[in-house]
């Protein structure tokens, strides 16, 4: 009799060590569920803080880039309004200005509609295959004005034809921006050269 209690408690015995160490388990399972989500809050608000840091400094960037167009489109209206000048030709001159501050305003209002297409994408970028080369050119048209207004020549020797799997929209935004910067800190008269080079296979 003794002998069979002291079975029964040696089983009893084990069977409770094994419910601790299974709840052992467990806990250890949460912790480590619980360290995961600490970790994931972490990196999240850091993300959430890098954003607003980006938010703010795209705001700051964008309130820079409007106010130059903007302040020489007040500039020159005013003068004409006051009536300073009766010179045909200086009154020409300030009309230029202003529609061509109007031009540059309307430009950072397309890219700001180009980068919010790309933010819509950003889940699921659309890609297909492209001709790098025609989206250049359409992209080059789109310049004309700006190259002529500052008598830029442009050496185009882009040579690289193949197709390329691509999103369409975020290639011709980088190219625009890449242009529209040489332009922009190009001086009177000067040149631009478009060239390619391919590289184990990179373009």
């Amino acid at each position: 009799i003794n002998e069979q209690k002291l079975l029964q408690n040696e089983n009893t015995l084990i069977s409770k060590v094994e419910e601790l160490e299974n709840l052992r388990r467990k806990q250890d399972i949460q912790s480590k569920q619980l360290i995961d989500l600490a970790e994931k809050y972490h990196n999240e608000r850091n993300n959430l803080e890098e954003m607003e840091n980006d938010k703010a400094q795209f705001l700051l960037n964008m309130s820079h880039e409007l106010r130059t167009p903007l302040n020489a489109i007040i500039g020159f209206s005013d003068l004409l309004i006051s009536k300073k000048t009766h010179d045909e030709e200086k009154v020409n001159e300030y009309a230029k200005d202003i529609h061509k501050s109007g031009n540059e305003l309307l430009e950072i209002i397309d890219n700001i509609q180009e980068i919010s297409k790309l933010e819509k994408e950003d889940i699921k970028v659309n890609k297909d295959n492209q001709r790098i080369d025609k989206i250049i050119d359409e992209v080059l048209d789109e310049f004309n004005n700006d190259l002529n207004d500052k008598n830029i020549k442009l050496l185009n020797k882009f040579s690289f034809n193949k197709l390329l799997h691509c999103n369409k929209i975020a290639i011709k935004q980088a190219i625009s921006n890449v242009v529209s910067n040489s332009i922009k800190y190009s001086r009177n008269n000067g040149a631009i050269s478009i060239d390619s080079n391919t590289e184990n296979g990179w373009l």
